[in-house]
């Protein structure tokens, strides 16, 4: 199994950073944990957003239901329609038409989803990266200490330099085994001397 991190790992490196001792859940009713809890959260969310190989369901179809509403998973964060210009986008639950203010759809929407997921649910380089970036934010509110948070500037500019760099290779792989790749590299691989029916001029 993968290497993961839990919240409670995050929020405890968020008490670190601010000379609080560690917990042992987050269900702790002390301020600092609250703090950090929701900091933790908040991070993930902002993070998440931005849009990742493993959070990303690239070329979604969503299909109209008997009423013409087109509702999206409940933890959607964010959608790209790509070649709409931004005329779709969500509200609340659905998918709203802003070029012609409704709700209503007569045909399927294909578009890329970002979603939000669990802290347990994410990468270890993800998890890192919201880690740090949210100790963090931790020091800034609670101590200002320049040392330290200096110290955890860098930490969370190395995690988050890490996870993209891990973003671009599984992004350039997941394009090389796309449909469309698959498709166009079988194409350039026909042969010499053999013709291919589905290539002009093949």
């Amino acid at each position: 199994m993968a290497q993961s991190m839990t919240e409670l790992e995050a929020v405890n490196i968020c008490l670190r950073a601010v000379g609080e001792s560690p917990v042992t859940t987050t269900s702790s009713q002390n301020p600092y944990v609250i703090a950090a809890s929701n900091i933790v959260n908040s991070e993930r969310k902002n993070l998440l957003a931005e849009g990742w190989w493993f959070n990303t369901q690239r070329q979604l179809t969503l299909t109209p239901d008997r009423n013409k509403f087109i509702f999206v998973p409940i933890n959607t964060l964010a959608i790209d329609t790509n070649d709409r210009n931004g005329a779709i986008a969500v509200r609340k639950d659905k998918l709203i038409d802003l070029y012609n203010n409704t709700f209503e759809f007569n045909e399927p929407i294909t578009l890329d989803l970002v979603e939000d997921l669990s802290y347990e649910e994410l990468p270890f380089s993800a998890a890192r990266a919201i880690a740090y970036l949210s100790a963090v934010e931790m020091q800034r509110a609670y101590e200002m200490e320049v040392n330290k948070l200096e110290s955890y500037q860098q930490q969370a500019s190395f995690a988050l330099m890490e996870l993209k760099k891990l973003h671009m290779r599984n992004r350039n792989l997941n394009h090389l085994n796309s449909p469309q790749s698959v498709q166009m590299m079988g194409a350039m691989s026909v042969g010499y001397g053999r013709t291919n029916p589905n290539i002009i001029g093949g």
